[in-house]
């Protein structure tokens, strides 16, 4: 090899090395310079104190109250219909078969009715929790964005640790994501009045 291009290809090689050492100590600095800010949210207190979910759990409610109110109505009916059935006389078999058939009917009908009526009812409740779910989520990333946090985690609520044997009370310290934080990182009370106040002025 020629003696003037071996000492350049050591010094390239030295050049290449250190280069890559400047890149990685820079990389490694900017790291360390921007740590991830984190913040917690208590979910559970959030729904709570949730003024859409007070008024979701108040629609399904009353929409309970009145497919109970059409089950009696209809039990009304068909007990209606059995005193009629004793009117016929016995000897009417035709016409008493007729009326039996009606009141079998009917009774299906009622029981279908309210079935369907009453998942109906649990699958509005679903999709306008799953609807509030996306929107605490919103407010959440809000309210991080506006702090300067990069990360929220799910904080369980303090007292939430009601169980009632030991297998249970294991299996739910387990599934606790935050273990501790300070309060200042704690953003619940502003998702909430964020959730709140957009729910209230109807901009949600």
């Amino acid at each position: 090899m020629n003696r003037l291009y071996r000492p350049l290809l050591v010094l390239a090689v030295f050049a290449g090395l250190a280069a890559a050492g400047w890149v990685s100590a820079y990389a490694t600095s900017a790291l360390q310079a921007q740590p991830t800010a984190l913040a917690v949210v208590d979910m559970q207190k959030v729904f709570n104190d949730s003024s859409e979910k007070k008024q979701i759990e108040a629609d399904i409610n009353r929409l309970g109250e009145q497919n109970e109110v059409a089950k009696n109505d209809m039990v009304a009916k068909l007990r209606g219909m059995d005193e009629d059935l004793k009117l016929i006389h016995p000897n009417e078999t035709q016409q008493l078969e007729d009326k039996r058939k009606e009141i079998r009917r009917a009774a299906v009908q009622m029981k279908v009715e309210y079935e369907a009526r009453r998942q109906e009812i649990g699958r509005e409740g679903v999709i306008r929790i799953e609807n509030l779910y996306r929107k605490i989520l919103s407010a959440a990333g809000d309210v991080a964005e506006t702090n300067g946090y990069d990360l929220v985690l799910y904080k369980e609520t303090e007292d939430m640790l009601n169980a009632e044997n030991f297998q249970q009370i294991i299996n739910m310290i387990s599934a606790r994501k935050v273990l501790w934080s300070s309060e200042e990182v704690d953003i619940t009370e502003q998702v909430s009045t964020r959730l709140n106040t957009a729910f209230g002025s109807g901009t949600q």
